[in-house]
C-alpha cells in the first residue's frame, strides 16, 4: 500500500508516469495551470487507452461531496484496467473532514 506524502514534485509524478507507477489519489494545488493540466493529460494517457475515455474518465466539478467522488472512483472500468477521476476545483481546506471516506494512504499532494 502507498504510503501518504505530504509533499511531492512534479518531477517525481512524471518519473511515476513514465513508470507506470500510478495508483490512489493525487491533490494538485498551486497556481500552474498548464503543468497540472499537461499533468493531467500525461496520466490520461497512460491509464486509459483511446477510445475508453467515455468509460473509464470520469470529471466531476465543484462543488461535489466526498461521497459522489467515492462512487464515481469505485465504479467499475470498461475496456481497460483503471479509471481516472478529476475532481475541478473543490475546496480542499474542507476536504480533510470528507475524506473519511477515502483511504488517506493513497493519497499524494503535488504542488508548489
Amino acid at each position: 500500500m502507498a504510503k501518504k506524502t505530504d509533499t511531492g514534485t512534479y518531477d517525481e509524478l512524471r518519473a511515476r508516469i513514465k513508470e507506470g507507477r500510478l495508483s490512489g489519489a493525487f491533490i494538485f494545488y498551486g497556481e500552474e495551470s498548464y503543468l497540472r493540466d499537461r499533468t493531467l493529460e500525461q496520466m490520461r494517457a497512460a491509464l486509459i487507452p483511446k477510445g475508453s475515455e467515455e468509460f473509464n474518465l470520469r470529471t466531476l466539478n465543484a462543488p461535489v461531496s466526498a461521497e459522489d467522488v467515492a462512487h464515481a472512483v469505485d465504479s467499475v472500468p470498461m475496456l481497460c484496467d483503471r479509471t481516472m477521476v478529476i475532481v475541478r476545483d473543490m475546496d480542499i481546506y474542507k476536504l480533510s473532514a470528507q475524506l473519511t471516506i477515502i483511504n488517506r494512504d493513497n493519497i499524494h499532494s503535488i504542488g508548489e
